[in-house]
């Protein structure tokens, strides 16, 4: 069984910033904000409007979320999804938190990812805030 899917309102950018970087308090107040930091970079997704001083900034992507809490046993869900969107040229940021996965998806892209998606099984609800 796939699982339902939901789509985010508003644009998304990723950013890259250097890697010893704060997290900016911007971000840290926007209602989505995911953060990687290694040794060799700190990346930062939020939404677009938010203001980040970063390296490198690559806007117009949106985000679908994979809906409910997902049990760390399940095997497959980003790799489904990402192979789904694969098979039509599509290409995604995906990101996982301890709940649940999203992928981000090139704005443009979007109504193509909505219809492939669809119509390998899965069920997406409207966008809420």
């Amino acid at each position: 069984m796939k699982p339902e899917l939901q789509i985010l309102n508003g644009q998304f950018a990723v950013h890259l910033l250097e890697p010893g970087t704060e997290v900016p308090n911007s971000a840290l107040q926007s209602k989505f904000c995911w953060t990687a930091r290694t040794p060799e970079e700190f990346s930062l997704v939020c939404p677009e409007h938010v203001s980040v001083p970063a390296q490198k900034t690559e806007p117009g992507w949106s985000c679908i979320r994979v809906k409910g809490s997902l049990d760390f046993e399940l095997t497959g869900i980003i790799a489904n999804l990402s192979g789904t969107l694969a098979d039509v040229g599509i290409s995604i940021f995906a990101i996982s938190t301890f709940e649940t996965d999203y992928v981000l998806v090139k704005s443009a892209d979007m109504d193509k990812a909505r219809d492939a998606l669809v119509d390998n099984g899965y069920v997406i609800h409207a966008a809420q805030e």
